[in-house]
């Protein structure tokens, strides 16, 4: 009901929004402050500064608004927070839209979602295009209010009708995700082109990904890396780890840690989470030229785990679990990869599914162990399904199901490792499975159960072919190879299986 009451509430409220009583400036007053306008919009803060100082002795809002976030951020200014709040809620109190924003993005800065869903409504209300995008993030994040993507979807067109670049990259966003709209990827790239021609940086580096990953455009990594630099050209963090990346997996370019680790150290240095993720990951392994020292991997990984990068809490984790560069402590680990599992790190899924199956921290529970290995085994880890492959065939924390083993053996067989943190040396020392016997299980199936498995293996690599081995311009070919060997492998066993299960025939017998 909410959501049909709201378009109407807004119109009722444009309708009878109170006329802001802002100061009025003389003509000559009028000029000094578009000037002020073009140095701040220039940074050129230390001219802008004495005229939105004079104009907001007089309470002129648009001085007072942009004076209070000289002071809220430090531009040209020694950084005065309180000062920053007492001209905000000033010209706020005046009906300015723009203050009302900053204040929704100052109590949103503070812990105060509600608060700031409440100014960023005034904001919004009014038709400002940047209180409009804010306002539909807060549904598209549930913060201080329910999840919901189709207002947020709502409130992100209002933004971007207005042309504002940055409601212009939510909505592509949107539908990059799916969410709150049907995902199309050619409508992503649209809004995104748009956005980023009006220099939202946050948009390149969005397009950026599309060719990294081959979102609805062919794989280009030459185009991405391009991407990636605009957008960090621009002092976009985003930009920093996408360049970083591709130079740290030698996609487009050749490998170069040293230069992977000098853009995430940018975006680090900025506490961007991401950024500080990774450079706690060259720490771990001793990459980009700098020493092994798990302690430094620590701090770092730390860092972006306070920012809930559930990324960064399943290797704080294993440095926890490992006693590497922190006091060992197992509780510690398991509370990380639970952070982090909650948020869909498939790593932390399967470091669950190894605790509660051996009993690390905690008592052994082949249930839960199914249910995080099931979780994990989805997205692709393949020790997760060979761990599968084994609950069920031994029927534990799950009914034993000989069909489901097998087709999890085979897709295990088939798809990419995925490394907790860079290699799978430690997944599978913790995983400490017996060795599958592929032989056994096939013992207990008929043709008929072994046909289905293998289908039913081919029908999930089908709708995961991502994860098939094979770099992306061959990943194609081989996949269609491996669909193709499993079924003719599915059918052959079948029919050795036939052909064993055959009576003996009788003399005469034709």
């Amino acid at each position: 009901m909410k959501r049909y009451l709201l378009p109407f509430l807004l119109a009722f409220g444009l309708a009878h929004a109170a006329t802001p009583s802002l100061t009025p400036l003389s003509p000559a007053q009028q000029a000094e402050q578009d000037l002020a306008v073009q140095d701040y919009d220039n940074g050129d803060y230390s001219d802008a500064l004495p005229i939105f100082q004079s104009l907001a002795a007089l309470g002129d809002a648009r001085s007072e608004t942009d004076l209070g976030q000289m002071y809220y951020h430090g531009w040209g200014v020694q950084q005065d927070v309180t000062h920053a709040w007492m001209l905000q809620q000033a010209a706020a109190a005046q009906g300015y839209a723009k203050a009302e924003d900053n204040l929704g993005k100052m109590y949103e800065d503070s812990g105060d979602d509600i608060s700031a869903l409440h100014w960023f409504w005034q904001s919004a209300s009014q038709g400002d295009s940047q209180g409009e995008e804010d306002y539909g993030w807060m549904y598209y994040c549930g913060c201080g209010v329910t999840p919901d993507y189709a207002q947020a979807v709502y409130w992100f067109q209002r933004s971007a009708a207005q042309g504002n670049p940055s409601g212009e990259d939510a909505l592509g966003r949107a539908y990059d995700n799916g969410l709150g709209e049907k995902q199309d990827f050619g409508q992503a790239m649209r809004w995104y082109q748009l956005a980023a021609a009006q220099g939202e940086s946050s948009a390149m580096c969005d397009i950026g990904t599309l060719y990294e990953y081959g979102r609805g455009v062919a794989i280009d990594y030459t185009a991405a890396m391009q991407w990636y630099r605009d957008s960090a050209n621009d002092g976009d963090d985003c930009g920093y780890v996408g360049v970083g990346f591709l130079y740290d997996q030698g996609l487009g370019v050749k490998v170069d840690e040293v230069a992977a680790l000098q853009w995430w150290i940018v975006a680090a240095k900025d506490g961007d989470a991401t950024g500080e993720n990774d450079v706690g990951a060259m720490y771990h392994r001793g990459a980009g030229g700098v020493p092994r020292d798990y302690a430094k991997a620590a701090y770092w990984f730390g860092l972006a785990a306070q920012q809930d990068s559930a990324t960064a809490e399943m290797n704080l984790a294993v440095l926890y679990n490992d006693g590497l560069g922190v006091n060992q402590n197992l509780v510690r680990a398991f509370d990380l990869d639970r952070q982090a599992a909650a948020q869909n790190e498939p790593h932390a899924q399967e470091q669950l599914g190894n605790i509660y199956r051996l009993g690390r921290a905690t008592r052994v529970d082949y249930a839960q162990a199914a249910k995080y290995y099931t979780l994990a085994a989805e997205q692709g880890l393949s020790q997760s399904q060979a761990a599968l492959s084994y609950l069920y065939e031994h029927g534990l924390g799950v009914p034993r199901d000989d069909v489901a083993a097998y087709k999890w053996y085979l897709i295990s067989a088939a798809v990419k490792l995925h490394p907790i943190i860079e290699d799978d040396e430690r997944c599978r020392e913790d995983a400490q499975l017996p060795v599958l016997n592929l032989a056994d299980i096939q013992a207990n199936l008929s043709p008929a159960q072994l046909a289905a498995a293998s289908a039913e293996a081919s029908a999930w690599l089908a709708a995961h072919h991502a994860l098939v081995t094979g770099p992306p311009p061959e990943s194609n070919r081989r996949f269609y190879v491996l669909i193709v060997t499993l079924i003719l492998a599915s059918y052959l066993m079948a029919k050795l299986a036939q052909t064993r299960m055959r009576p003996p025939r009788l003399d005469g017998e034709v």
